[in-house]
């Protein structure tokens, strides 16, 4: 049985697939596309837009490119923060996004 994280993850994964698609599909084609309602569909594109400002962006939204970057956020927490006792101040530093 998935999470409902598991399960928002697999709606926004196969609304991805759909925006990829040639031409300009309407809320209720991209819900239909992903078995999901309209105004589901509709959040679902604004978190794309917002995550995708980055042009390693696109990366986050398959399911590999996520793992990674999970993997890679747990790590640096285990060996810098609890392994090397780095303090969430310093952690904080390295993980904002510049602005």
């Amino acid at each position: 049985m998935k999470t409902l994280t598991e399960k928002i993850r697999s709606i926004g994964s196969r609304i991805f697939a759909a925006l990829g698609k040639p031409g300009k599909l309407t809320y209720r084609q991209l819900a239909k596309e992903a078995n999901t309602s309209k105004s589901s569909a509709f959040r679902q594109v604004e978190g794309i837009q917002r995550r995708n400002v980055y042009p390693e962006s696109f990366l986050w939204e398959h399911e590999e490119g996520y793992e990674w970057i999970r993997r890679h956020f747990f790590a640096t927490l285990l060996i810098f923060g609890v392994q090397h006792g780095i303090g969430a101040d310093t952690l904080s530093l390295y993980f904002r996004v510049p602005t």
